[in-house]
């Protein structure tokens, strides 16, 4: 029984290697979705207050760059470039609002997996994608016409949202704490006489 449980346990160990490197095996798929998340996974997400912001946006751009990639290559006739569409689009928001949270905290905007003109040009892209397939599809495929009519909708708003995001960005952080504004103020005077 023992020998059964340290075999499991390496075998989910090198699962968690594998994914960590990107490379994995029909098996490591198979045993990570088998076998619940060790507490070194999730331990870090749970003892901070907003989790690592950098963090999740580069775990959510790696899925999503996938994503992006098969929807290029996914004809809008199709259900499943609808499907992948919304799903960058929840990435797109995931993205944005690490971009904001970050701003908001007076942290550096480098380093981060996309750009919100990154996020602009992918919207833009599914956008188009949606509106010249809902022409292409209107007599032959109705029900998917309907469907990437949504879709140009949804991504017609999120164009808005982002450039309002960019025009966030763009704007330089206030300091929040007052007391600490006053005193710099107050040293300032003190230094002049």
């Amino acid at each position: 029984m023992g020998t059964n449980n340290f075999i499991l346990e390496h075998m989910l160990q090198n699962a968690f290697i594998d994914l960590a490197n990107g490379a994995l095996e029909p098996w490591d798929k198979e045993i990570l979705s088998n076998s619940p998340l060790p507490e070194s996974i999730t331990q870090p997400y749970t003892a901070r207050e907003v989790g690592n912001v950098r963090e999740s946006m580069h775990l959510t751009y790696e899925t999503m760059s996938s994503w992006i990639e098969e929807s290029k290559n996914t004809s809008y006739f199709s259900k499943r470039f609808v499907q992948l569409s919304r799903m960058i689009m929840n990435g797109v928001t995931t993205i944005g609002r690490g971009l904001i949270t970050l701003h908001a905290r007076g942290d550096e905007l480098t380093d981060v997996p996309m750009t919100i003109q990154d996020l602009i040009g992918v919207a833009s892209y599914q956008f188009r994608k949606s509106h010249l397939g809902v022409f292409q599809t209107m007599r032959s495929h109705p029900e998917i016409s309907e469907k990437l009519m949504m879709n140009q909708i949804g991504w017609n708003n999120m164009l808005m949202r982002l450039f309002k995001t960019k025009e966030k960005l763009a704007q330089p952080i206030e300091i929040r704490n007052k007391k600490s504004t006053v005193r710099c103020q107050w040293a300032n005077i003190r230094n002049r006489e």
